[in-house]
């Protein structure tokens, strides 16, 4: 037994000695960036892309066997121009003594400086193939630059099917200072699909769940994304997609949609909003020139007079420090081709509520939408008359030109004009009623 065990350690240490010599001599007589064109060549061959490399490639045996790839491009597919990725560096570690026994597997994989769509990150891996799958195992991503954090997880991918699943978790990543957290990925697909079921994460208290579909078939990629917000801060959402917030609040969005392109995005939101406030918008400044009109109208009738001119100017309610608080915003948003439809705007405020309805172009980038501001407490002494007319008319209120800096205007010729019908018809009534009714008409017509 003990001639046959030192025999063993024997022919294992021979053995080690020789792979240690070949390789030495390996190293000596072969120069890895030979290997070059025909390592390019089969990057193009299975997955139809051109692989660059720039820097050197270099090799070691010993005491592992390790190999680094400097400098390398990988492009986009043949209809598109640009590069995918960029990488500085990539490094192979094997142990020598599992290659020994037929385990294929790498120890380690280290990739320095990976661009891809403006985001760097490195990664850290290890790999093994068992029959016809790759595991990667304890992978680590680690985000730099704009995106921020470390995503950790693991890959298999089936060689024959050329299919892949991946679980990817964060505990945290930053993006543009927003805190993105408790991330969770469930990703299934190949080349061409690529399925993100479930996806789960944090931003602040809101919770963001829903389920991504990705198709890479094409020359732009198309998604199919079915998403549900709950308990966002909409605000610090929007700035953090480089979106100037309009809306502010606590608010809860399902979405779901389809697009290639902002021309083909077509779907529904649907958006509810609590405890919150129009940025840029002064629905107040809209109520005061409203009551400046109909007491002018309200002061000539009295007067005697009813000649006021219908085409009555307003001024835009919008500016930098205008703020329309609410308590509750509602509103269901049909999307056709890159053009918003809604029908059903519903605000809430302590004094007032608004109804809405129109079209957003996100293509154009223009908005023509309508809304009635409907008074439901008046602060100011008024005269019943006054009150009256103001509880029941509503102030139209339009928004319409460039998306990004939009007129939002009273729509005071309407509004002057349901005014003076009112007014007319509230003295007519009275005149009727006196005791001399054609000596008020003559005084009333007068003008």
């Amino acid at each position: 037994m003990f001639k046959t065990f030192s025999f063993i350690c024997k022919l294992t240490i021979a053995l080690a000695l020789l792979l240690i010599t070949v390789a030495i001599a390996i190293s000596f007589f072969f120069d890895p960036n030979d290997f070059k064109p025909q390592i390019t060549k089969l990057v193009a061959e299975k997955i139809d892309r051109k692989l660059q490399i720039k820097g050197d490639i270099t090799w070691s045996f010993f005491p592992q066997l390790a190999i680094q790839v400097n400098d390398i491009t990988l492009s986009n597919p043949p209809e598109e121009q640009g590069n995918f990725l960029t990488a500085k560096s990539a490094y192979l570690n094997l142990k020598l003594l599992p290659l020994l026994y037929g385990e294929k597997s790498i120890d380690s994989i280290n990739i320095k400086s990976i661009n891809i769509m403006s985001h760097t990150f490195d990664v850290n891996a290890k790999l093994k193939l068992i029959d016809n799958e790759v595991r990667i195992n304890s992978l680590k991503i680690i985000f730099k630059g704009e995106l921020n954090g470390t995503v950790t997880g693991n890959i298999n991918y089936e060689l024959d099917k050329a299919v892949f699943q991946a679980n990817l978790q964060s505990t945290q990543l930053v993006f543009q200072e927003q805190k993105i957290s408790s991330i969770n990925i469930v990703a299934k697909g190949n080349a061409k699909n690529i399925n993100l079921k479930p996806i789960v994460f944090y931003i602040g208290t809101g919770k963001h769940t829903g389920n991504v579909q990705i198709n890479l078939s094409g020359t732009t990629p198309g998604f199919i994304i079915n998403h549900q917000a709950l308990n966002i801060d909409l605000q610090s959402t929007l700035e953090a997609l480089n979106k100037p917030p309009v809306v502010a609040g606590n608010a809860s969005i399902i979405s779901n949609l389809s697009l290639h392109t902002i021309d083909d995005l077509n779907g529904k939101i649907v958006l509810n909003v609590t405890a919150g406030k129009l940025i840029g918008i002064d629905a107040k400044a809209a109520i005061d020139q409203a009551m400046t009109t109909v007491r002018s109208i309200q002061a000539m009738i009295k007067q005697g007079k009813v000649s006021f001119s219908s085409n009555q100017s307003a001024g835009n309610i919008t500016g930098d420090n205008s703020v329309t608080r609410f308590s509750k915003l509602s509103a269901t948003a049909d999307i056709h081709n890159g053009e918003i439809q809604n029908q059903d705007l519903n605000l809430i405020a302590e004094d007032f509520n608004i109804r809405g309805r129109g079209k957003i172009n996100l293509v154009n980038k223009t908005i023509n939408y309508n809304t009635t501001l409907n008074l439901t407490n008046i602060n100011q002494e008024t005269d019943p008359q006054l009150e009256d007319f103001m509880r029941k008319v509503a102030i139209p209120v339009t928004i319409s030109g460039d998306l990004d800096n939009p007129n939002v205007r009273p729509d005071m010729d309407a509004y002057t004009k349901k005014a003076l019908k009112h007014f007319q018809q509230s003295t007519l009534k009275s005149i009727l009623k006196s005791d001399q009714p054609l000596k008020a008409l003559k005084k009333l017509f007068d003008f």
